[in-house]
């Protein structure tokens, strides 16, 4: 995910047995309770979602806060002064919906942030390369010190505006850097073990969720340190075409290990039509995923599984 986009999303109900047997996981594997999952949730700890949405560029808080959503990503340039969210706007979200999550690219840097350094001086302490897929974006060295030095002060700020936790996107990034860092998936691992950490400091209940980790997930440290995890167009992609078998099993292969461990399983997609919304609602509900639609210019405001069939 680039976080230039703009996207916030609709709903997949998830009920009946599938969705019930998830939530029982989700709720055993939850810090003071019971093994039967039917004890008390701790105080202060909001319920496990069905719905969630993002929006990363050009927040609309009154839409964002009368969307109804029970998880929400956004992301606020906490690094400069560009249309900075404040603790009030935070925690007005918070006062109608359960969960506020804010998004954070750990392999990345946006060329519009400036995050106290000068990107063309050759002194700073980051080897940086334009995306070859985004020239906004800088892929960085993420194992250097003073990138973690960046991210994790990042999330020191997120958590003390009142965030609910952190979504961490473009863990895949590592390999991009094989041919000069032999061992980068491993510094990976490590960066996602110390923002995990970072989080929890701030608040014992802030939520870690990765986008695209990929095969990091076989790693049993890493799915020990997240609440969940989402993955980018498993069935349909963003010019709104059907994702290949072998990658949409691949996908499918990595949520359904995610909800094995308890976690949320979350995918975001791109439905272009009614039909494709109720194909993909079907999908998700069926394998006890939560997803979120939008279109491929990522500025579509939250759609009902009702609006869809209309």
């Amino acid at each position: 995910m680039k976080s230039s986009y703009i996207a916030f999303s609709c709903q997949s109900r998830i009920v009946g047995l599938v969705w019930g047997a998830v939530l029982v996981a989700l709720l055993s594997a939850a810090p003071g309770l019971s093994s039967s999952g039917l004890a008390a949730e701790p105080e202060g700890s909001a319920p496990a979602p069905s719905t969630w949405g993002i929006q990363i560029d050009a927040l609309d808080l009154d839409a964002m806060a009368n969307s109804g959503l029970d998880l929400v990503v956004i992301d606020t340039p906490v690094h400069d002064e560009r249309q900075e969210l404040s603790t009030t706007d935070v925690l007005r979200l918070k006062e109608r919906l359960p969960s506020v999550l804010c998004y954070l690219n750990i392999a990345q840097a946006d060329r519009n942030q400036a995050y106290g350094l000068d990107w063309t001086a050759e002194t700073v302490d980051l080897a940086v390369r334009a995306d070859p897929e985004d020239r906004a974006f800088l892929d960085v060295e993420f194992w250097r010190k003073s990138w973690r030095a960046i991210v994790s002060e990042r999330v020191r700020r997120i958590m003390d505006m009142g965030f609910d936790g952190v979504y961490l996107d473009a863990p895949e990034l590592w390999s991009r850097h094989l041919d000069r860092r032999p061992g980068a998936r491993e510094d990976m691992i490590d960066l996602i073990l110390y923002l995990a950490d970072e989080t929890r400091r701030r608040n014992s209940r802030g939520m870690v969720i990765l986008e695209d980790p990929e095969d990091l997930l076989k790693e049993p440290e890493v799915m020990d340190a997240i609440d969940g995890a989402s993955m980018f167009a498993c069935m349909i992609d963003p010019a709104g075409k059907s994702v290949a078998q072998d990658v949409r099993q691949r996908n499918e292969d990595l949520l359904d290990g995610v909800l094995e461990a308890g976690k949320l399983a979350l995918t975001i997609e791109f439905p272009r039509n009614g039909e494709d919304f109720r194909s993909v609602a079907d999908w998700a509900r069926e394998r006890g995923y939560l997803f979120c639609a939008v279109d491929e210019s990522f500025a579509t405001l939250p759609r009902s599984l009702g609006a869809a069939q209309e």
